[in-house]
């Protein structure tokens, strides 16, 4: 716990890293997939938000994606 704690953490914990609550995990994945914007992430929340309003879907044509091998 000592080595990954940081003081950003201590925001989420009353106890801070003695909180009882606090679990570390690892966790090593067999297979990713992302999903990226070619425009930008204000650009792409523009759009989204765009979408709510006038009810028109968005076709994400800006987006990028796929699978990522680790």
């Amino acid at each position: 716990m000592e080595d990954k704690w940081s003081s950003f953490a201590n925001a989420w914990f009353e106890e801070g890293k003695d909180d009882p609550k606090v679990t570390i995990i690892r966790v090593t994945p067999d297979e990713t997939y992302y999903w990226d914007t070619k425009a930008g992430k204000f650009v792409s929340m523009v759009t989204f938000i765009a979408s709510a309003v006038t009810g028109i879907k968005t076709d994400n044509s800006d987006g990028v994606e796929g699978n990522l091998t680790v």
